[in-house]
């Protein structure tokens, strides 16, 4: 009798040329039996490949195993996080940042001048008629303007613009001052001013390290001598920021080289 074809390898099967062979009676509960099932022979050579596999290491193992088959698709890569915008110019609103108001006192924008004589902007930065933000000269009070969390993979630079003006000699312009926050360490002082700076809007850049998880502008008015009158009204306009130090000074050329010999 021909070999049974659930030997995929074509082997005869054994007894085939015993003139009494005996059909076997197919066991109901035994997989390897029946036509369309594989028998022992080829289950024993997927046996010895799969250790012949294991022995070219996983990599090979898995290329013997799962050749032929259709390869997985590729899964999409997470998006990468939008960039760090700290940057305002506050003619819309205050942007990414935020005022915690621990006295009770906002930072304000607004446009024109301030409500107060003798003292804060006449107009903006950017065009002299766009908005910024201000602290109103009451004394002894407290305006903290907060950015949100964020995380550095460098340093990264600062910019802004503020106006400090008091007219007359009440001496009663506070301080400015810009502060960051280092997981560890809490927060430090990286920039500050104190008193009448003028009546024009001035520059400035702070360099934040790259430990540097959070920032935010303190402003800190105080009562003046004399009639006490509080003329402390400092504002804040074009804030921008850069993930990038600003660069160090380039090393000095290299000698030139000595004369030849004579």
């Amino acid at each position: 009798a021909p070999a049974h074809p659930s030997c995929l390898g074509g082997l005869p099967a054994q007894g085939m040329h015993s003139p009494k062979k005996r059909a076997k009676k197919p066991s109901l509960d035994s997989p390897l039996s029946g036509p369309g099932r594989l028998c022992q022979p080829h289950l024993l050579s997927i046996f010895i490949a799969f250790l012949a596999a294991v022995g070219m290491g996983g990599g090979g193992a898995a290329a013997l195993l799962f050749k032929g088959l259709p390869a997985a698709a590729a899964l999409p890569l997470p998006p990468s996080p939008p960039p760090l915008q700290l940057g305002c110019d506050f003619e819309v609103d205050t942007c990414v940042w935020t005022d915690p108001t621990p006295d009770g006192y906002s930072w304000t924008r607004t446009r024109g001048s301030t409500p107060t004589s003798y003292t804060g902007p006449s107009g903006d930065h950017t065009t002299g008629s766009g908005y910024y933000v201000y602290t109103e000269a009451d004394p002894w009070t407290f305006y903290r303007l907060k950015s949100p969390p964020f995380s550095l993979q460098q340093d990264a630079t600062l910019s802004f613009f503020y106006h400090m003006y008091e007219g007359g000699s009440a001496n009663s312009m506070g301080t400015l001052s810009v502060e960051a926050h280092e997981d560890g360490s809490g927060w430090s002082t990286l920039w500050s001013r104190t008193g009448n700076q003028g009546n024009a809007w001035l520059g400035a850049s702070v360099v934040l390290p790259a430990s540097t998880t959070q920032v935010c502008f303190n402003g800190r008015t105080r009562k003046g001598t004399g009639f006490g009158w509080a003329r402390s009204d400092m504002a804040l306009d074009d804030v921008s920021f850069s993930q990038f130090a600003p660069p160090s000074t380039p090393p000095s050329p290299p000698p030139p080289p000595p004369p030849p010999p004579p």
